[in-house]
């Protein structure tokens, strides 16, 4: 299993089809920095944690790929808290995409709808970017926030 179907398999299992309840990041409590590599997608079958490059909160390792884990953080450390960017109960997630890069086969987005808004996703090397925009696909967000690849090095997947 490549990488890119693996990605596709846990969206699948965990966001495509349910029912979103939050949005979130950490911040650090002790000086109150929101953590940008880093984004929390909760709904009713579970939790997806994204990291991408720079310090892991969890590990303390530098890591180049993207990660994701299915753990709560509060437990692991008392610095961290969960702060909820977005909080809806009950809202189905429809039209999810998830985008890659086709020569190395990288995800470097996702976008999906919910409560009659559209929310897009870019992993832009050392930051997570989302944004809530209905106005741009997907592809073109990631072309925006990526200008070092072009269209033709993208490719979107709908995840049903």
């Amino acid at each position: 299993m490549t990488f890119k179907s693996c990605k596709i398999a846990l969206f699948k299992e965990y966001l495509a089809g349910a029912q979103l309840c939050s949005i979130g990041c950490l911040r650090d409590t002790a000086n109150q920095d929101e953590i940008d590599n880093f984004l929390r997608i909760e709904t009713n079958k579970g939790v997806i944690n994204f990291y991408v490059l720079g310090t892991n909160p969890i590990t303390n390792n530098d890591e180049d790929y993207l990660k994701y884990d299915h753990f709560n953080l509060f437990s692991l450390y008392d610095d961290l808290a969960i702060l909820d960017k977005i909080v809806l109960r009950g809202e189905n997630i429809s039209d999810f995409e998830v985008c890659f890069e086709t020569d190395g086969g990288e995800l470097v987005g996702i976008g999906f709808s919910a409560a009659n808004a559209s929310y897009r996703t870019v992993f832009a090397h050392d930051e997570i970017l989302l944004t809530i925009d209905s106005s741009t696909s997907l592809i073109d967000n990631v072309a925006e926030h990526l200008q070092h690849l072009p269209l033709s090095r993208l490719e979107v997947i709908s995840v049903a």
